[in-house]
């Protein structure tokens, strides 16, 4: 759908492109059961990342076009901020799940909203996507609440609430600049 991209356009072989994805992922789950071991001394790192691995394997292979894409990639991003996390001594709590899960659910939606961002999108999908992509924002910014502050912000709590109101008024712009005008622009 895009052929100037550099593998579409042969600018990278198929091959190379191949060579050094396996060559970082295998890298990226080496060094995560490192830390596991002789770092961390957790089994989260190594763990996380053996999963994340599988779940982009899963996506770009056999299940990218499927209906099941969406929530792989929110999967993906889902397991990509517990990595993240698992390499801290805090245990995941609450609110360290609910910031994984809003990003997870938040890109699910941005996945369904982009499903066809190279033709004319129907209105339904992308209103959809947008429903979710918004709970996921709701979700994030109600981590304060929904975890009685636990761990507390470092900036004040209406801070925090004007922060995603932006950040949510700033997407729903876009979004609905999409959903009324569904092509390709």
């Amino acid at each position: 759908e895009q052929p100037h991209r550099p593998i579409p356009s042969g600018l990278i072989s198929r091959r190379s492109a191949a060579g050094v994805g396996w060559g970082m992922m295998v890298a990226a789950i080496v060094l995560a059961w490192y830390l596991s071991f002789f770092i961390a001394h957790d089994w989260r790192p190594g763990v996380v990342a053996t999963l994340l691995a599988a779940v982009i394997l899963l996506y770009d292979g056999a299940l990218k076009r499927s209906r099941f894409a969406p929530l792989l990639m929110g999967e993906c991003r889902f397991l990509n901020v517990l990595l993240g996390m698992s390499i801290t001594y805090i245990p995941w709590g609450k609110a360290e799940l609910l910031i994984a899960a809003g990003i997870g659910i938040y890109i699910i939606g941005v996945t369904m909203f982009a499903r066809n961002d190279a033709h004319t999108s129907r209105r339904d999908q992308l209103l959809i996507g947008f429903v979710v992509l918004v709970s996921g924002i709701a979700i994030l910014a109600a981590v304060p609440y929904l975890t009685n502050h636990r761990p507390p912000l470092e900036v004040p709590t209406i801070g925090w609430y004007l922060l995603w109101l932006a950040i949510g008024l700033i997407i729903t712009r876009r979004a609905l600049m999409a959903i009324f005008d569904p092509t390709s622009q």
